[in-house]
């Protein structure tokens, strides 16, 4: 597919836009009624753009990225673009927060068709729909990559702003704080996922620290766009020794003012 030209598509891989693999396995597999073939709703989503919204004239059908650049970008975009009326989402380009598996799971089984935007074919989804790491407010604009882990004999140092103070650990030991960092779900001994809100571009940490205030895992600790995120802890500290068992604290700093911590167990 990518040792060809996008003039050629309809001819090399045509038949598989018209009866999609995708399709007949979502309806062997979890019986899922999806449309008959041929499907030509599936040629304006893959092969021409969709006309009235970023199909060009005189269109040659080729798998092409189409953006429509009269559109502005929507001040509230949703992650399922154009599927849920954001016309300045995928497939009309495709922006970093878009969630392009669900969209096209769900195109594929047919929400495009009349009869066929019901459940559970306008729910499918690939259970991610937050980024886990922020978006950077300027370019390259893409989330930087997660921490690898520092090695044990690289010397890493910890000012006092990574440690919390006794006020703080006091209140976090009461449940205080304010609202912000929400607790997705806690698999104790194996994985914590977090999820955070940013209104507005900030710099934005996200912590975990241990009884006695001392910090074991940095989660997040950049620039960060407005958003919706999720970030997980593996129960692993930052050199990738496995965290003793125990209560711990995740906190959420934003622009130097904590935000809210919530309570991690490890077991």
């Amino acid at each position: 597919f990518n040792a060809t030209e996008p003039v050629n598509d309809v001819a090399n891989f045509g038949a598989y836009v018209v009866d999609p693999e995708p399709a007949r396995l979502l309806h062997a597999l979890y019986g899922i009624n999806v449309p008959p073939t041929p499907r030509n709703d599936l040629v304006a989503v893959f092969a021409t753009g969709v006309s009235g919204l970023n199909q060009p004239a005189g269109v040659a059908p080729g798998e092409m990225l189409r953006l429509n650049m009269s559109i502005p970008p929507s001040a509230s975009p949703s992650r399922l673009g154009v599927l849920a009326g954001d016309i300045a989402g995928f497939p009309n380009g495709r922006r970093l927060a878009d969630d392009v598996v669900d969209i096209e799971l769900r195109v594929v089984a047919g929400v495009l068709v009349d009869g066929f935007n019901v459940a559970p074919n306008n729910r499918l989804g690939d259970g991610i729909d937050a980024n886990d790491m922020p978006y950077l407010p300027y370019f390259p604009y893409v989330a930087p990559p997660q921490n690898p882990l520092n090695h044990e004999h690289h010397a890493t140092q910890h000012g006092p702003s990574h440690e919390m103070g006794d006020r703080e650990r006091r209140a976090a030991e009461i449940g205080t704080g304010a609202d912000g960092l929400r607790i997705l779900s806690q698999n104790p001994g194996s994985r914590a996922a977090l999820e955070y809100t940013l209104p507005h571009s900030a710099k934005v940490s996200l912590r975990v620290f241990d009884l006695q205030g001392r910090m074991v895992r940095t989660l997040v600790d950049q620039d960060a766009a407005p958003g919706t995120f999720r970030a997980s802890w593996d129960g692993r500290t930052d050199v990738g020794t496995s965290a003793a068992r125990g209560i711990f604290f995740a906190r959420l700093v934003v622009d130097g003012r904590t935000i809210d911590t919530k309570k991690v167990v490890v077991q």
